[in-house]
């Protein structure tokens, strides 16, 4: 990648941020696009310690702010306001920055050896975000970080934190807290950020100074984004869509939309790689998800028209490497979908009188998820084996499906549920299923319902989107 003088850097990239004139199409077709052909993601609570769900509409509010804007002040103006709106927190994502005041710098307070710092503290009129880091505790612990954390304001009233969510840094004894409080007060210019510590009766207390995002020290403090006009791609009924951007000297953050069909549980972007016109490759960076990444509730989205269609979107930021100033067009490449779906389908089986392991029992039933498409070929009684935490000598006989992709070269299955009434739930790693499994003396006779409850893979397919500021 090429390099450059700092100061010169800085001024390319702050230059570049700026927003490109709006083509007048845009506002016609982000709308519609938006709700045709919509994407998933890997739950993430799997990645954090604490995390309280809370509804995202953010997607939709933009959408009513544009027209709003349009019909006030013409789409030539409606980039440059949403780009008013946004800004890139690390660790954080992206937030509402209307009428915002920010951290002036950050602060930190010292005792025994430990240290807590205020990395960041932004009220908009929707929120207030704070941004806890607490270094030199116990490692692996529970240092009580997401309890007892508060705002006190100069004239004497407290905020309570609600939604938060806590991690492990990357050092043993390094932890990362995000905390949302209701709005400050517009002329707030100093709040004092208080922990009372459970069970150390010890209260950390740090004193801190805001100033209005309007104030030019601001964007060396918070990068500023942009949204890029029309970026978006589709494959396989799943849609992908630069939503933001934000430059800085030490990250390039990307906000994804991902919109899929309702029968899919997640849909996790994989392969991901951004290109730009200069040639240069910048590969994600790896590290803790976003605070507005975790716990996301679905927005559901649904089309037009006498069938409609119904399908979920949320939110992944992607971290990326500082980018060449001197590029003008981004790629970025997804070139995998790791996926699952809960088809609920229910296939009847009938047993016979002395049902055994190896007997198979046709299906040829096509089973369609979303825009996927699948064979179940046949039914088959195996032997599970000896199970972990089974007594010597219980071997267990499991049911399990045959499943087949019918674009093979495009769909792999790598887990597979079952449920049956009345039987357990054994994995057969042979077949990647969660099968359902008896006793020997214990398999049911005559016709029983197999519940096909979920599928998960991999869907390989190359989606483009393309943008330039």
């Amino acid at each position: 990648m090429t390099s450059s003088h700092p100061d010169s850097f800085e001024e390319k990239l702050r230059a570049a941020v700026q927003m490109p004139q709006p083509r007048p199409e845009f506002l016609k077709t982000t709308r519609a696009r938006l709700v045709m052909e919509p994407p998933p993601v890997i739950p993430l609570a799997e990645r954090v310690w604490w995390v309280f769900r809370r509804p995202t509409m953010i997607a939709a509010m933009v959408v009513l702010f544009l027209v709003a804007v349009c019909l006030m002040a013409g789409p030539q103006r409606v980039l440059a306001a949403v780009q008013s709106l946004f800004g890139y927190v690390p660790g954080v994502g992206f937030v509402s920055t209307k009428d915002a005041i920010v951290l002036r710098a950050p602060v930190e307070s010292i005792q025994h050896g430990r240290t807590v710092r205020v990395e960041q503290l932004l009220s908009s009129t929707e929120e207030t975000v704070l941004v806890l880091r607490a270094r030199g505790f116990t490692p692996y612990q529970d240092i009580g970080l997401s309890d007892g954390v508060s705002l006190e304001l100069l004239n004497g009233s407290t905020l309570i934190a609600g939604d938060r969510g806590i991690e492990a840094g990357q050092t043993p004894g390094d932890y990362f807290g995000v905390f949302k409080f209701p709005p400050l007060p517009r002329e707030t210019r100093q709040v004092n950020v208080v922990w009372k510590q459970p069970n150390a009766n010890i209260k950390w207390q740090l004193s801190v100074d805001l100033i209005p995002i309007s104030d030019a020290e601001v964007s060396k403090l918070l990068p500023g984004s942009y949204a890029p006009a029309d970026a978006m791609a589709e494959q396989q009924s799943i849609t992908l869509r630069v939503d933001q951007v934000s430059h800085s000297l030490s990250n390039t953050a990307i906000r994804l939309q991902i919109s899929f069909p309702q029968v899919f549980d997640f849909a996790n972007p994989q392969s991901v790689r951004m290109v730009d016109n200069l040639g240069n490759d910048y590969l994600p960076k790896t590290g803790q998800v976003p605070f507005e990444d975790q716990a996301q509730a679905y927005e559901i989205m649904t089309t037009p028209g006498p069938t409609p269609q119904v399908f979920k979107s949320l939110y992944q930021t992607l971290s990326f490497p500082p980018v060449d100033p001197k590029a003008t067009k981004y790629t970025l490449e997804v070139r995998q979908i790791h996926f699952r779906a809960s088809p609920y389908a229910v296939y009847s089986i009938d047993l016979g009188d002395h049902p055994k392991i190896g007997d198979v029992w046709p299906i040829n039933q096509t089973l369609a998820v979303g825009p996927l498409m699948f064979t179940i070929k046949d039914a088959k009684m195996v032997s599970l084996g000896q199970v972990e935490g089974r007594a010597e000598g219980q071997s267990l006989i499991g049911l399990v499906l045959s499943i087949e992709p019918v674009q093979s070269d495009v769909v792999c299955l790598d887990q597979i549920w079952l449920q049956v009434w009345g039987a357990q739930s054994v994995y057969d790693q042979e077949t990647n299923t969660w099968a359902a499994a008896w006793l020997p003396n214990q398999v049911p006779t005559g016709t029983i319902d197999v519940h096909l409850n979920m599928v998960q893979g991999m869907l390989s397919k190359k989606w483009e989107i393309q943008w330039q500021h």
